[in-house]
């Protein structure tokens, strides 16, 4: 339920005009994956963009009364100048990331016709084989 509050705090950003969604081929837009405790917050790299995600987890924290652990935090960039991403990690106080990186176990932005990009979703696969099944249910 805390993680709806960010959603919603993303969404108001965005009503706003604050945050502004991220076009995939035009038809699709991105602004904030969740999966329990990971989340993405896609977004352009614009300053007023920035602004608004320190100013929506800083909301957030001051709502849930959680803390958001920076250090863990990273700023992912895909086409952006190097300076402004070196500036928005030190102004949101987190940490540079590639653009090459891990989302739940799946690879995102590796070349997917390449080998190496999926031995080890491949190893993890081949451990839930040894599983046997035992610990899956029919249901789902």
């Amino acid at each position: 339920m805390v993680a709806e509050g960010l959603s919603g705090l993303v969404r108001k950003s965005i009503e706003l005009g604050e945050f502004g969604r991220f076009p995939i081929k035009g038809s699709c837009w991105v602004d904030i994956l969740q999966f329990a405790d990971d989340t993405l917050i896609v977004g352009e790299g614009l300053w007023k963009h920035v602004w608004a995600i320190k100013t929506v987890l800083r909301a957030f924290e001051l709502v849930s009364g959680l803390g958001i652990n920076y250090h863990k935090s990273k700023l992912i960039d895909i086409n952006s100048n190097s300076s402004f991403l070196e500036a928005a990690s030190y102004f949101l106080s987190c940490k540079v990331e590639e653009s090459n990186f891990y989302f739940l176990g799946i690879p995102i932005g590796f070349n997917p016709r390449k080998e190496s990009t999926w031995n080890s979703l491949l190893t993890k696969m081949n451990r839930v084989g040894g599983w046997k099944n035992r610990f899956l249910n029919l249901g789902g």
